[in-house]
Order: structure tokens, then sequence, then C-alpha cells
């Protein structure tokens, strides 16, 4: 794939202070035949330039008064597409993750023969030590169908060609999962994928990661996620138009499984610490939102 691309990643309160090594790890990408874009949810687009400091260069994008993380990411997609370069497609990287120097140029390797391509990443503490993990998914031949289940392609791993998120429709602006919610309306529309099982970024984990997938996991984490995957699964059933009938059996089918495990397990004290303390003892090769109704607990709720 030739042209400039763009590079999008969005600041939000408290990964300030991650900036300047962000940024530092874009700019010594192999590949440097990007644009930045910074989309700023709820901080000032100043804060961003200083905590970046001397030689930050970038189209930043500000975000719509009192608008909700969705929106913020879909204006700036939208900003992106409408701009006067024909940027063939967009990087997504997370600000507080790191990218090693050969990202670019693996994702736009990877677009010669796919509309979506995603990448493994080494998993860091939020001092940036190595945990000695890396997320991947267990199986690429399972990609995409796996989507149903759950999510590799993250706004931090992957890269997406302009011409399929032009296909694709606006996330609702109640969505918390839109990285998921874009992959599986993009898997809707017949869209092919890639994976680059190399990693290609250093993921952070900490507090205010909304996916986390490191163990342990607490009652509360577990609760939480399944708040936010039994939203998704009505969000993209209700909001993704024509979906073909295999894939959208295949999503109502999960979304039954995970309401019956929050109707049996969520709702129960003694049940959902008997699933805390199965899910911690799996190996800690998690990938966002596997650890809910993760299957290989299944009998649980199922009795």
């Amino acid at each position: 794939m030739s042209g400039v691309l763009a590079l999008y990643t969005t600041v939000y309160p408290g990964a300030e202070r991650f900036l300047p090594a962000w940024y530092q790890s874009v700019c010594a990408q192999t590949d440097r035949d990007f644009d930045i874009w910074i989309g700023a949810d709820q901080v000032e687009a100043r804060l961003v330039a200083d905590a970046i400091g001397k030689g930050f260069n970038a189209r930043s994008f500000i975000a719509p008064e009192r608008g909700t993380p969705a929106t913020v990411r879909q204006n700036a997609i939208d900003a992106i597409l409408s701009s006067e370069k024909d940027y063939p497609a967009i990087v997504f990287v997370d600000c507080d993750d790191l990218l090693y120097p050969h990202r670019v140029e693996a994702a736009r390797n990877l677009l010669q023969n796919s509309d979506i391509s995603g990448c493994a990443m080494d998993i860091v503490e939020e001092n940036g030590s190595f945990t000695g993990l890396s997320f991947h998914p267990p199986a690429l031949s399972e990609i995409p169908q796996m989507l149903a289940r759950a999510n590799i392609f993250g706004l931090s791993n992957t890269t997406y060609r302009t011409d399929m998120l032009r296909r694709l429709p606006p996330a609702p602006a109640q969505c918390r999962l839109m990285d998921w919610f874009m992959a599986t309306a993009a898997w809707a529309q017949g869209a092919s994928f890639s994976f680059e099982k190399t990693p290609q970024m250093q993921y952070r984990q900490y507090g205010q990661n909304t996916a986390r997938i490191l163990p342990p996991f607490t009652a509360d984490d577990i609760c939480r996620a399944t708040a936010l995957v039994v939203e998704h699964y009505k969000h993209v059933l209700a909001y993704i138009p024509e979906i073909p009938t295999a894939t959208r059996t295949a999503l109502e089918a999960e979304q039954a499984r995970v309401q019956r495990f929050a109707d049996r397990i969520v709702q129960s004290l003694e049940r959902i610490e008997r699933y805390v303390t199965g899910i911690n003892q799996l190996p800690a090769t998690h990938i966002w939102w596997d650890y809910v109704a993760h299957p290989s607990l299944e009998s649980q709720w199922k009795d």
C-alpha cells in the first residue's frame, strides 16, 4: 500500500504522563510516511502539546463539547475521512502504549491483501516493565468468527483501510466498546482481516484500562465487564444494518450465552466468587472480554 497514512490516537485525562514516550516511539518508526491526528477527550489541545514538548507536530482534533468517548473517536474518524488528503488507511494507536519501530511498516504491508490488520502486543506494567506475556489470538484460523465472542482488534493495535471505514455504520454515542463494534461491523460487511503474530506494540496494563486482560480478576471486574459485553451485543444487533444470517445467528447465540451467565453467575455472590476462583486459575493468555462467560467454565452456569 502506497500513500500517506493517518496515525490516530485519543488523549484523555490521566494519559498525559505517557505522551512523551508515546510520541518518541511514533517518531522512531521505520515508515514515517504518515500524518499524526490526535483526538482530545476532555483534554485541552494545548495541554497535549505541552505534555509532549518540543518538536510536537500533529493535526489535532478538538473534541465536541460534552461528547462521549465514542463521539470523540467517531468525529475524529469522520474528520480524517473528509480531510483534503486521501488517506488510504488509518493506523489506530493508544497514547498510553508504545509502538515498536516497525509498527506502521508492518501494518502497511499487511493491508496489501486485507481491509483490516491487527498485531500482537507485549504486555507491560504501568511503569513499562515487561510482564513476560503477550496479547495474540489463540488461533489465526478463528479470525473473524471469533469476533462473535471476543475481540483482538483494538484501537491500539489495528489499522483500517479508509474505504472500509466509509462502509461502516457510525458507532452509537453510548457505545463503550467502540473497537469491538467497529470490527464486528466490518465482519458483517465481509471485510478481510489479517494479523501480525510478531508483537508491534507494548500494551500497558494499569488501573485506568477499560479492557484489562491480566489476572487476578475480582468479582467487581467480572461484573463490570459483563455489563459492558451485554451492552455491546445490544448495540451491534441494533445499529449494524444488514448483518448476514450466519453472522447474526452467531452473535445472537453469544448474546444469549452471556445473558445467561449474567443471570446465573453475576446475580449470585456465591457463584461469582466461585467463577472468579476458576477464571484466575486459567492460563493468563486472555484476549479482550473472553473472561466474561469463559467457555472453560461454562458448566458453572449451564447446570
